[in-house]
């Protein structure tokens, strides 16, 4: 199972697919964030393995050989740069939060999950 997001409108010289692969996700050790394995593919390219223990965390990174946290913040760089947002319900009350890196794993497990 793939989930890819292929910006619309890129920042920079040439628009960026990114793309997380081999989605791997445990529904019922899923706390207060998902639980889940996955690839991290950017245009193509593999950036990370991803992963999170689904316990309110942040996401784990594993990098394969030549790439590194420099190349991931590049990555969340540039994700940060489309200015995309999402609207969130919590407590009865709208919020406005900033899509990042880490969000878009979230609703890749997410999709898998609900089946893509």
């Amino acid at each position: 199972m793939k989930f890819s997001l292929m910006p619309a409108f890129p920042t920079h010289d040439a628009p960026m697919k990114i793309e997380f692969r081999n989605i791997e996700h445990y529904p019922r050790m899923s706390e207060e964030t998902p639980c889940f394995a996955a690839d991290l593919y950017v245009d193509g390219r593999l950036e990370a393995h991803v992963s999170n223990r689904g316990r309110g965390g942040s996401n784990d990174y594993r990098f394969p050989p030549g790439r590194s946290w420099e190349t991931l913040d590049e990555i969340e760089h540039r994700v940060a740069d489309l200015g995309m947002t999402r609207l969130y319900e919590f407590d009865g009350e709208t919020m406005t939060l900033a899509v990042d890196l880490e969000m878009l794993s979230f609703e890749a497990a997410d999709g898998w999950l609900e089946g893509g």
